[in-house]
């Protein structure tokens, strides 16, 4: 059951390190801060709502298979997406002969990451992992009894010896050539 905890700290994790601060852009007489969602964190924000969403979803039968292969899916794209966040802001260097500029990661480049790899840690274990076993008060849909009642009895008769006739009921209009009562008004039909 760790990987539920995985998962539920993991997407909003996502979502929540993509609205951070990724990069901390430093140029000597300027510093500029640099969010998620100024770039790549925009599908990392997406990703991280839909998943979250899609685990709420998970709990119900017939969904955790198909929503923990969506899990680790997403979770790669994220991990992939913060990774290349990491190296792309940790090699931005500028010299020039007046100014130098530097960039340092921002902490929610490094929550998206940690998230991810949370997120499809936990979707990967919660693909492989076995499905829980039913408690022991929990109903059957059938539950044998120690006494089966009695046996079912079949009527004497059956199959019949002698087919089944059936006769019409005799009373005055039925069956007979007499018109029917009514109004005497021909029929449209």
């Amino acid at each position: 059951m760790g990987w539920k905890w995985l998962l539920i700290i993991g997407t909003p994790a996502v979502a929540a390190g993509s609205l951070l601060p990724w990069a901390t852009i430093n140029s000597g007489a300027a510093t500029d801060t640099n969010s998620g969602i100024d770039g790549y964190g925009v599908i990392t924000l997406f990703l991280g709502v839909v998943t979250t969403f899609l685990l709420i979803l998970k709990w119900r039968p017939g969904l955790e298979r198909s929503v923990a292969i969506t899990a680790v899916i997403i979770g790669l794209i994220n991990l992939s997406i913060a990774t290349f966040g990491i190296f792309d802001t940790s090699t931005i260097k500028g010299d020039n002969e007046l100014l130098e500029t530097s960039a340092s990661i921002g902490f929610g480049l490094w929550i998206t990451l940690l998230g991810s790899v949370a997120m499809t840690a936990g979707a990967v274990l919660a693909l492989f992992s076995p499905p829980p076993p039913l408690p022991s008060s929990a109903p059957l849909m059938w539950e044998p009894s120690a006494d089966p009642g009695p046996p079912l009895e079949v009527p004497p008769s059956y199959p019949p010896s002698q087919p089944l006739s059936f006769e019409p009921p005799s009373s005055p209009g039925f069956g007979s050539s007499s018109t029917p009562p009514g109004p005497s008004s021909p029929s449209p039909f």
